[in-house]
């Protein structure tokens, strides 16, 4: 009776063991799936827009972690037997197996409502939603994923990069970090260029210029680029009018302080949530293209040129994110926490995500019977 007693609760023991490590681990099963599938997903459509390949959305859910106890009590004893005058011996030992599943819940997102959602142009609110929401040091980067061009006076332009170079030459001890990055590296961005700007006649008679975002064309890029910086370290607030038109003030003091987009034919043109995912996926064809070859950079905190997406490929690497397309496997570095940042790819996934979700609705999200996907199973092929 006491070896059973014994038996019986250490087989408890071990079951409620397996049955807290479940409920603690359930909610780390569904968030780490659902982060690690979203994200090798977005990176897929990514390398495909890159080869040229249709992209494909997928939504992931009811990402669930399941944990079976396998046991089979045995001990070995030793009792004597004094009719036979002989020991008898009594195998009876605890031994047991925990084995971890793991399912999620997929459907396909390829509708009509959520397709068209992801080729409309993201509405200015919510690009002001996400530079409220997100870190200032960033804005940049924000402004570089979801700008496609910008039309302003030249006057308006040379007047913002000269309200830059002010705030780093006369007011450099008081700006953020990333500002103070932005202007270690703002004259060097300033030489590089020397291309000149597409120009046309404003209806006032002054000029026009076109600042494109050209992934592919380092001094088109280099021009938004400093643009984009300039309105940080101008402390640049953007907003939308009462046309419902984006526009940014900039200017350090409130006298000085005046709109980017205010002259009849100004105007910023933003991409689409699909239109990010291609944009992405030209700078990684334009880097695959040859070695070392140039890629679109923004500043660090600590004033030096990162790529705003960079990918590697081969197989064996020990990142969180990853996807196969045509049999070879590509992936983003790891960003180890309290490391300068070698490049800006976890974050501009991070904004690509929050504007694919921001751009749509619930009504546009399907309602077809979901594939269970169980041990085995690839999200990212």
């Amino acid at each position: 009776m006491a070896v059973a007693k014994a038996i019986g609760v250490a087989l408890l023991g071990l079951m409620l063991a397996g049955c807290e490590n479940l409920v603690a681990s359930s909610g780390v099963y569904y968030n780490v799936g659902i982060a690690k599938a979203s994200n090798s997903l977005l990176l897929a459509n990514i390398i495909r827009s890159a080869k040229g390949y249709p992209t494909y959305y997928t939504l992931v859910g009811d990402y669930s972690g399941s944990r079976s106890t396998s046991l089979s009590p045995s001990v070995e004893l030793t009792i004597p037997v004094p009719a036979q005058g002989q020991s008898k011996v009594l195998d009876f030992a605890l031994g047991g197996d925990v084995s971890s599943d793991r399912n999620a819940n997929v459907s396909s997102l390829e509708t009509g409502d959520f397709t068209r959602a992801m080729h409309t142009q993201v509405p200015p609110d919510l690009l002001l939603f996400l530079i409220d929401s997100r870190d200032s040091a960033h804005v940049h980067l924000i402004l570089a994923l979801l700008v496609k061009s910008n039309r302003l006076l030249l006057k308006d332009y040379e007047a913002i990069v000269q309200s830059a170079r002010d705030a780093c030459e006369q007011r450099f001890e008081t700006l953020s970090s990333a500002e103070m990055g932005i202007c270690r590296n703002f004259e060097e961005l300033r030489k590089n260029i020397t291309c000149d700007f597409a120009r046309e006649p404003s209806a006032g008679g002054d000029v026009i210029v076109t600042v494109n975002n050209h992934p592919s064309n380092r001094c088109a890029f280099s021009q938004f680029r400093m643009l984009a910086e300039a309105v940080m370290l101008n402390s640049g607030q953007v907003f939308v009018d009462a046309k419902g038109n984006l526009n940014v003030e900039f200017g350090r003091t409130a006298s000085e302080r005046r709109n980017l987009f205010d002259a009849e034919g100004t105007s910023i043109t933003l991409r689409s949530p699909n239109g990010i995912i291609q944009y992405l996926g030209e700078i990684v064809r334009e880097q695959y293209r040859e070695d070392n070859a140039w890629t679109p950079a923004l500043t660090t905190r600590a004033g030096q040129s990162v790529p705003i997406f960079q990918v590697e490929s081969g197989f064996g690497a020990s990142a969180n994110i990853t996807a196969v397309v045509d049999g070879e496997e590509y992936w983003i570095r790891n960003q180890k926490l309290g490391e300068r940042e070698e490049d800006f790819s976890h974050r501009a996934l991070t904004i690509l995500k929050d504007f694919q979700a921001l751009n749509t609705k619930q009504e546009q999200l399907p309602s077809s019977p979901a594939i269970i996907l169980g041990p085995g199973s690839s999200l990212t092929r």
